[in-house]
């Protein structure tokens, strides 16, 4: 994947251009007196164009092989997906959201959680609100609090009749916390943590004790164990309770379903909804990555979402470019 940003070979090679040019005018200066006192400062500003160029090579290869834009104040940066981080969308409800998570279930979960795992990014579409379980909404997010992973949760949600188009983003332990307000989901969440826990320690057969019978049920656990994508699993027959019983579905916008109108109000300020659109100017938009409190920024297309940019780094790259252009 072509990138914008230089790396260490970028930097080197810059860097002993730099260098090669300084030894030519020394040596030049040894044999034919030039550049000698103030003589020098042209011959360091050509060497440091000399050097420049790696650098300079690197945006307009970049610029070659996309076709995204943003234009920023007069200051053109081609993004495109190479440098939005990676992200997977998850299917609804986890599984299906007509579907039992029984023991035939788990492992599509554990599948599910082997995706999110992988990914720092996992985008969940709401869609009418008849999508996503609050419940299963937790058990994305809630092993982040102790894995780490995922990392950041996209939502998107059908707005003004237009579908997939995105609402905002959140860290997956701010959303987890948001609904461990609901005491519930605390106790849930506790419980599910000691059995993955136990669960961790009976898979290791080595662990055991010798002359340890385990009941059929756990011992079927025991061995399906796949570690920490197991945790998700763990978190959804922890929480089954909260779910309506089947085959009985809860009507649009009654619980256990959430909605758009229901994470804005869940998240509040942890909803991020910083965006750019892709391929249109945007004379506001460096005002908005210093403004902004969270770590990216969501770029989207026609309301539509395209990935989350690292507002650091696309900081980084606009300088890049200021450096390049002068």
């Amino acid at each position: 994947m072509d990138r914008l940003y230089p790396d260490l070979r970028d930097t080197a090679a810059a860097a002993a251009l730099f260098a090669g040019m300084l030894a030519v005018f020394a040596a030049l200066g040894a044999v034919t007196g030039y550049p000698k006192g103030n003589e020098w400062q042209f011959a360091i500003i050509s060497a440091l164009c000399v050097g420049a160029i790696p650098l300079i090579f690197r945006v307009l290869s970049f610029l070659q092989h996309t076709r995204s834009s943003l234009d920023i104040k007069g200051i053109k940066i081609d993004f495109g997906k190479a440098v939005t981080v990676p992200a997977v969308q998850l299917a609804e409800n986890v599984v299906d959201k007509n579907q039992l998570v029984t023991d035939s279930g788990t492992q599509a979960v554990v599948a599910v959680a082997r995706q999110a795992h992988r990914s720092p990014v996992v985008v969940v579409d709401l869609q009418n609100g008849d999508a996503w379980y609050k419940t299963r909404l937790f058990a994305l997010a809630a092993p982040a609090l102790e894995f780490g992973y995922p990392r950041v949760i996209v939502f998107l949600a059908t707005l003004n009749g237009t579908p997939c188009s995105f609402l905002g983003f959140a860290e997956a332990t701010a959303v987890a916390n948001a609904i461990m307000k609901d005491a519930p989901y605390e106790l849930a969440f506790r419980a599910a943590l000691d059995k993955y826990h136990q669960l961790s320690a009976l898979a290791k057969q080595a662990l055991r004790p010798p002359n340890l019978a385990l009941q059929a049920d756990v011992d079927r656990e025991a061995n399906d164990f796949e570690g920490r994508p197991s945790l998700m699993a763990i978190m959804i027959h922890q929480t089954i309770g909260l779910e309506p019983a089947p085959p009985i579905q809860p009507p649009i916008g009654q619980p256990p379903w959430i909605n758009a109108i229901e994470v804005q109000q869940l998240l509040g300020s942890e909803l991020h909804t910083d965006k750019i659109e892709d391929r249109k100017k945007d004379p506001d938009a460096i005002a908005r990555f210093l403004s902004s409190k969270a770590d990216y920024i969501a770029v989207v297309r026609d309301h539509q979402f395209v990935g989350l940019v690292p507002a650091l780094r696309v900081l980084r790259e606009i300088l890049n470019t200021l450096i390049a252009r002068d």
